[in-house]
């Protein structure tokens, strides 16, 4: 199997979707979000003065200015996605990078295209069909035509790469490709403009969803079936608002406020759609109370000033609830249930019928209940919605949390056999050609270990060297863990540190952690040693090597207490600069190890020169100590140290057989779960207060 292609088991098949990708092509957008709601709050604040300030004020240019915010964020929301699909669907395929790019900007083009000529020719505004009105449209063309492109791409022209081909010449391989997909979409525009009134597919259907409804009435029912058909369409990326716009605010719609019906578009917007569609101020509550999930309550804090005011886009999206099957049951119940309690209020006559139609949308609840019935029976009746449809949220909330947790494990375990496959193919780490979802959480482990690193609290973890049955040293081990109790496989941290960046300011802060724990347990045993793991290519750095020698300093442990291991397949040759280097580092107190002896680069001809002063064996010579071939080689290393003056260390001493055998070939010093499992400071330092206790009686 190959490395790349590591990821393509069972839950990364069923993850690779395109319902994934369209996920977090929202997740992309939320500064979008962010930016275009709370202009859109300050421009239809609920308060007519402040409305009338902020469209007069400076001659209206800060009215402009928000205006300016909210069309370039929420005006090409469709855009943006088409873009961010293509992007994020190109990576998941085997390709060029210039193709990947040529494929993103062919299926916009086909997004374009698909408007129709009426649109394009500017007889019908453009802006109408980029905003949040379309994303069903623009969603359903990204993965048609982006799909189309790659299924053309490898059915005609893959074999047509060459190892000479330049960006000029991929891109004139793909012309015929791009003309077909844009071809398909301008054809299916000019279609579909055939009927009277409809200029693309998104014309057609808004109109071919609100035609039935016009003909049931302002029942109950009709209400009924309105808010059900609303919010289905939401959750799949149509602005069901929008499809139901006309019928609820034409002047002789049944709809219209003032027919002496209960179902009306005021009902609906104050008592039913409270914090927008989904009734999502329920959600929002339902988050802030029940959820675990730190993400989503930080999204959600972030939302609040917004989605008060009933503007929700961040919220639908930025979670997302769109194509978010567990949503999807109290999205579209919670309007339904809220909707029949209000109905009932007022049929009943337990709050009174509104008065007021002309409440403004952006009206918070309590007070938005208060203004349409001039009773404070309308606030009470919000506050009830808004309790019944927290719990109706509550349970599915619940399920988010644990859903997440399930996703990041079953991404954790991917990662880490990916890590564990290219180190034992000896090829560098690397995320190629996977799903959104993957690279998704390994930004998130990049943000969280980014995070530790600059708070300086990157977890630690000591395992403790026993000889003679004393614990008298330990070895420093990185413990990075995601969420709480979560550790992630050490090596994927170090790579993800190396690709990003950040390797050097993690190595810095292990070794400022270990040499403050090594002071704190110099207070009990003062010749007490820890050992650091670090990379070759770090202590050859002249500017790191001073920096670990001053904190080695300025730490005052005892002198020889502080040592380095070197670690992977460390190339060292005899060169001068090699030898200096370590005479420096050993010079200023700091003792070297050589990790994993007998693996790797590591050669038994490098023990001519006084590098170190401890040498660690593999652990794999210990777990086949009773191979005989193997005993051989392990005494010949002890012999090895006890002739040219280095210490030897057997790790991954498990059983009481390894460790006499080990003992009768002369090596006294041992680490493995036989003694000890690795453990944080304070049980370490238990541990050392325990033996001083036994040995001095007090």
């Amino acid at each position: 199997m190959k490395l790349d292609n590591l990821y393509k088991n069972d839950m990364d098949k069923k993850r690779d979707s395109v319902i994934e990708t369209i996920k977090e092509s929202f997740s992309f957008l939320t500064p979008a979000f962010l930016i275009g709601a709370f202009a859109l709050a300050i421009q239809s604040f609920p308060v007519t003065a402040i409305r009338e300030l902020v469209a007069t004020v400076l001659d209206g240019k800060l009215y402009d200015f928000l205006e300016i915010l909210y069309q370039a964020t929420y005006g090409f929301t469709a855009v943006y996605l088409v873009f961010i699909f293509s992007c994020l669907n190109s990576h998941t395929e085997k390709i060029h990078t210039d193709i990947g790019v040529i494929s993103v900007i062919s299926t916009t083009i086909c997004y374009f295209a698909s408007l129709g000529s009426a649109v394009l020719n500017g007889e019908v505004s453009l802006m109408r069909y980029t905003n949040m009105a379309n994303v069903f449209s623009a969603l359903l063309i990204a993965v048609l035509y982006n799909k189309l492109f790659f299924l053309l791409y490898h059915k005609l022209m893959r074999n047509r790469e060459d190892a000479y081909s330049t960006t000029f010449t991929r891109g004139i391989h793909c012309v015929p490709i791009v003309c077909i997909c844009v071809g398909i979409s301008a054809l299916g525009a000019e279609l579909i403009s055939l009927c009277e009134g409809i200029y693309n597919f998104n014309d057609l259907v808004v109109a071919l969803l609100g035609k039935p409804f016009e003909t049931i009435g302002a029942t109950f029912l009709g209400g009924f079936l309105i808010m059900f058909c609303e919010s289905v369409l939401w959750m799949v990326g149509i602005h069901g608002s929008n499809v139901f716009d006309t019928l609820l605010t034409s002047e002789t719609s049944v709809f219209a406020f003032g027919n002496g019906c209960i179902m009306n578009k005021p009902l609906l917007d104050t008592f039913v759609l409270m914090g927008g569609c989904g009734t999502t101020l329920c959600l929002f509550a339902a988050i802030l109370l029940f959820s675990r999930d730190k993400r989503m309550r930080r999204l959600t804090r972030l939302a609040g000033i917004p989605i008060v005011f009933n503007i929700n886009e961040i919220f639908v999206f930025g979670i997302p609830i769109v194509f978010n099957p567990i949503y999807l049951v109290p999205f579209v119940v919670t309007p339904l249930v809220s909707y029949t309690i209000s109905y009932l209020a007022m049929f009943t006559g337990l709050v009174p019928p509104i008065i007021n139609g002309s409440v403004h949308w952006t009206t918070p609840v309590i007070i938005s209940g208060y203004q349409a019935t001039g009773s404070i029976a309308g606030s009470i009746l919000q506050l009830v919605t808004l309790v019944v449809g927290t719990f109706i949220y509550m349970p599915f909330v619940r399920k988010a949390d644990r859903v997440a947790v399930e996703n990041e494990e079953k991404c954790l375990q991917c990662l880490t056999d990916i890590c564990r496959k290219a180190e034992a193919e000896k090829q560098p780490y690397r995320l190629n050609h996977v799903s959104a979802l993957l690279s998704s959480f390994e930004e998130n482990l990049f943000n969280k270990l980014n995070s530790d690193i600059q708070a300086g609290t990157v977890a630690i973890h000591y395992q403790p060297q026993v000889r003679d049955d004393k614990v008298i040293a330990a070895e420093a081990l990185l413990r990075f863990q995601y969420r709480e109790g979560k550790a992630v496989y050490p090596p994927l941290v170090v790579e993800i540190a190396r690709n990003r960046g950040v390797f050097e300011e993690l190595s810095k802060v292990i070794c400022k952690r270990a040499l403050k724990d090594l002071k704190e347990m110099q207070r009990i045993e003062p010749a007490f040693e820890v050992e650091v793991n670090l990379r070759i290519e770090l202590i050859m750095d002249e500017a790191f090597r001073k920096w670990l020698i001053q904190e080695v300093e300025e730490a005052q442990v005892t002198p020889n207490t502080f040592g380095i291991e070197i670690t992977e397949d460390a190339n060292i040759s005899d060169a001068d600069v090699y030898q200096t280097t370590f005479e420096q580092i050993k010079k200023s107190g700091i003792k070297v190890f050589m990790d994993d002896f007998s693996m790797g680069n590591t050669s038994i001809t490098i023990l001519q020169k006084n590098y170190f002063d401890f040498v660690k064996m593999d652990g794999s010579l210990i777990r086949n100590l009773q191979n005989e071939r193997t005993q051989s080689i392990v005494s010949s290393i002890i012999q090895l140290g006890q002739r040219l003056n280095f210490r030897v260390i057997a790790e991954y001493v498990e059983t009481e057989e390894q460790r006499d055998q080990l003992l009768a070939m002369g090596c006294d010093t041992f680490q493995g779960y036989l003694y000890y499992k690795d453990m944080p400071v304070e049980n370490l330092v238990g541990i050392l207060k325990n033996e001083n206790k036994d040995r001095t009686g007090q």
